[in-house]
């Protein structure tokens, strides 16, 4: 409307990022800020990089190249107005491309005007790709005269306050569809959040499709095939490491374990599950469905021993893996004969502190098969 009526102005866009940067820049940054107070206009398809990195991360950078245009895509008219190139070079020290807790995610980034140009230089991959998102952010459509257009000059200072910057998503309980993943990484992204928790097994369901052990999927997923493949989850690892988000995989036992679980004893394996579906839920679980791993049960640690590998394979050798470990009932393994003539038989009474002991066992059985591959979480609870 200014434009039509011949007025001259700042947008409101404009306005919000040279009158206080803090409005425009979330995260606001940690260190040193310095910022001009004019802006630039830019053409969108007129922005380069030019980069130097390890060539081990070529695929990293330019997926995250392909990022930061999106974002700018989505900010841009179609019939944006005319602008000048911008030259983003991009300087990334180590070669390092897995997000690790404590890995350096600093940098810093240069903005000038003469022509306009950004220079970002970060220790590493996932600094940088920090930097691309603030970037990102000092660029505005400016609705007066229809262009894209970039704060004239800053300098800015950055590193997370926080190393383990998280979101859990429970897709067992709800299963969501592969996009909205892929929407949720875009969304900590923008946040420069980095730790996607995916609680991806529990009572309700087991949608991770495995090939090692098919039963466990076959049976334990909801109708009309919500199943996560494991192509699909090796694209999402990428697609998450790419915007800066490790994803860390939680697989709950020996509680939150039912569907899915109930195929041992016609494999010849025993009961790897108890108190599948039992009612009423009250007296066997936490919440319903009911079901927990059987712990007196040796072929539980071989059979988890598999899934752990294959499940680490998967997604992509990460630092860390869940293991649940909360909220077991003891009252479950309690009314379940096979192990209650296992404690009597190894000596053990039948009070909360054998079945606690039990618990203890199980976590140790389990995590010995876990440190085969890598470290593990589990959950707060009544054994900490």
């Amino acid at each position: 409307m200014q434009q039509a009526l011949g007025v001259t102005g700042q947008g409101f866009s404009e306005c919000r990022l040279l009158c206080d940067p803090k409005a425009s820049l979330w995260p606001y940054p940690t260190g040193a800020t310095e910022f001009g107070t004019s802006t630039t206009a830019i053409q969108l398809d007129l922005i380069s990089f030019s980069v130097s990195a390890p060539p081990s991360l070529v695929p990293l950078v330019e997926a995250a190249e392909g990022a930061f245009l999106e974002t700018l895509r989505k900010i841009a008219p179609k019939d944006a107005g005319q602008g000048a190139p911008l030259q983003v070079a991009l300087q990334i020290n180590s070669p390092q491309c897995d997000l690790l807790i404590g890995l350096d995610e600093s940098y810093t980034l240069s903005i000038t005007s003469q022509p306009p140009s950004a220079r970002i230089t970060a220790e590493t991959f996932f600094g940088m790709r920090h930097a691309l998102e603030t970037l990102s952010q000092l660029i505005i459509h400016d609705a007066p005269t229809r262009t894209l257009r970039i704060i004239s000059t800053a300098h800015i200072s950055d590193r997370p306050s926080f190393t383990y910057r998280g979101v859990l998503l429970d897709t067992s309980r709800q299963f969501y569809p592969l996009p909205f993943l892929h929407k949720l990484i875009e969304a900590m992204s923008y946040n420069k959040l980095n730790y996607f928790h995916w609680h991806i097994s529990d009572t309700s369901s087991f949608s991770y499709e495995s090939l090692a052990l098919p039963n466990v999927t076959k049976e334990g997923v909801f109708e009309g095939g919500m199943v996560y493949l494991q192509e699909e989850i090796q694209e999402l690892v990428f697609y998450g490491k790419s915007r800066g988000v490790r994803v860390l995989p939680e697989f709950d036992a020996p509680s939150h374990a039912g569907n899915g679980w109930g195929w041992g004893e016609g494999a010849g394996l025993g009961n790897l599950a108890v108190c599948i579906n039992q009612e009423p839920w009250t007296a066997y679980c936490i919440e319903p469905p009911c079901g927990q791993l059987n712990p007196v049960n040796p072929n539980i640690y071989d059979v988890l021993g598999k899934l752990y590998q294959e499940m680490y394979s998967v997604f992509g050798t990460p630092e860390m893996f869940h293991m649940g470990g909360d909220e077991v009932m003891v009252a479950c393994w309690n009314s379940t004969q096979e192990i209650v003539n296992w404690m009597l038989e190894h000596n053990r009474n039948l009070t909360n502190i054998d079945y606690l002991n039990l618990w203890g066992q199980f976590q140790q059985q389990a995590y010995a098969e876990f440190s085969k591959f890598t470290s593990f979480l589990n959950f707060s609870s009544a054994l900490n």
